[in-house]
């Protein structure tokens, strides 16, 4: 069971996932997941948004266009 919950550390790791996001909620509580996902979101999710809605402001927009219309998500409610 250690070598599996080793194996499943190493993996968040890898894809720079929180531990509670593949199941290990070994040392678990409110507080410190609330503030885990606040870092995931930070850290990980925002990172590939950012570079998402760039390309697709230069590749779906055309210099008009750019100058009124952006693409961006809304992270708020992940916040």
């Amino acid at each position: 069971l250690e070598l599996r919950e080793f194996q499943a550390n190493r993996i968040a790791a890898l894809y720079r996932i929180a531990p509670h996001k593949v199941g290990l909620m070994k040392d678990a509580t409110f507080s410190n997941i609330e503030n885990q996902d606040l870092d995931h979101t930070k850290s990980c999710i925002r990172p590939w948004a950012v570079r998402f809605e760039a390309a697709l402001n230069r590749c779906l927009l055309g210099p008009r266009e750019a100058q009124r219309f952006y693409f961006e998500h809304n992270l708020d409610a992940l916040m």
